[in-house]
């Protein structure tokens, strides 16, 4: 709060678009806790203060995903307006027939999963922004952050499993996959990682250059980063195959965007388009024999056969279909390829009504004071 008298700032506590009410309340947007929820605690005008701990009134409110505000006002008089919905999708898990099984509980802003080494946790992006990576454990069902500050998003596993490396404001950062470290800056700018060699050595990573837009570089732990394929198009989402002897990416070359696939390093000895119709975010099979990209909802799989120096590509077939996030690198492949992680769209989660609760302000007064006894 700010005394304009003074100009002086008093911290209250934490959370987003606080809204004073006629019975002597905070209202405001608790993302922390769930997104959409709306948390409410007792305000003392004179002291500048909470008077006791806050408590949940309404859950299940619109944020939008790029701004990152919810959609609720709170008129003086205590009069609600609010629009239903939220930032909510699930993370599921689905085979190759399309049977799917949610991986955790709660619904959230997710995008972006990796799956750890050990196929025991997923490195996950969670929006509204400024966006934050979380790391999920698998057989626990539950998640802890891992970066919460400025804007982190995207994620790649070391491949021992034991660190996570991110893109965040000032660079790529890396942290113990469990929290027990800090962050340590990687590499300054703004860039985002993608993929780590099998030694370790080797880091892809996508960099936002200001006139080629998105080009796929390669950090090596011991030498300067280097361009690895920069051009006037947009590349993105750069994987290594798993005998490390070929990058497939993400590129709007050809003015549409499409599965491109090159020989690595050696990148410019060849190149082949292996999506028909448009295709985002490629991931290969463990066996090296199969590669996997979106196109639209539908999940597209074409198989691959790359002995000796040849690289021969089939026709791409569907696998399955579903309200899935379409945005690029939005699924990720188990070790054992037996199953993918995907993000499923919430149809729900769009503002399509407004809601209007009069007299509302007596119902957060009933509601705060029932929590404290």
């Amino acid at each position: 709060m700010l005394a304009l008298d003074t100009g002086m700032w008093h911290p209250l506590g934490r959370g987003f678009q606080a809204k004073y009410v006629s019975s002597g309340h905070l209202v405001f947007h608790a993302p922390y806790v769930r997104e959409g929820e709306l948390r409410v605690v007792a305000f003392d005008v004179e002291r500048l203060a909470f008077r006791g701990e806050p408590v949940s009134v309404l859950d299940g409110v619109f944020r939008s995903e790029n701004g990152g505000g919810a959609y609720f006002a709170v008129a003086s008089a205590g009069t609600l307006v609010f629009a239903p919905g939220g930032h909510a999708r699930a993370l599921v898990r689905v085979d190759r027939n399309g049977r799917r099984t949610p991986l955790v509980d709660e619904r959230r802003g997710f995008r972006m999963p990796r799956i750890s080494p050990d196929g025991r946790q997923v490195a996950v992006t969670i929006d509204p922004r400024p966006s934050q990576v979380w790391v999920y454990d698998i057989a626990r069902r539950s998640g802890d952050p891992l970066a919460t500050e400025g804007h982190s998003l995207g994620s790649a596993w070391t491949p021992d499993g034991r660190r996570v490396t991110y893109g965040s404001r000032g660079g790529i950062y890396w942290r113990a996959a469990d929290g027990s470290t800090a962050a340590e800056r990687v590499r300054a700018g703004t860039s985002y990682p993608q993929q780590w060699s099998k030694d370790g050595q080797l880091l892809l990573f996508n960099l936002d250059h200001p006139t080629n837009r998105f080009d796929i570089w390669l950090l090596p732990r011991t030498a300067d980063p280097r361009p690895l394929v920069a051009t006037p198009a947009h590349e993105v989402s750069p994987r290594l195959s798993p005998d490390e002897r070929w990058l497939a990416y993400q590129s709007d070359e050809s003015g549409r965007r499409e599965i491109d696939v090159r020989p690595f390093p050696n990148v410019d000895d060849g190149k082949w388009t292996v999506s028909t119709g448009g295709g985002l975010a490629p991931v290969w099979s463990p066996s090296g024999h199969e590669l996997f990209y979106m196109n639209g909802t539908m999940m597209m799989g074409v198989g691959i056969d790359s002995r000796g120096s040849a690289f021969v590509a089939g026709v791409p077939a569907p696998l399955f279909d579903g309200p899935f996030e379409t945005g690029s690198a939005n699924f990720d492949i188990s070790p054992d390829g037996t199953y993918f992680v995907m993000v499923e769209a919430d149809p729900n989660a769009r503002p399509t009504q407004v809601h209007v609760v009069v007299n509302w302000a007596e119902e957060v007064k009933l509601l705060a004071t029932s929590s404290r006894q």
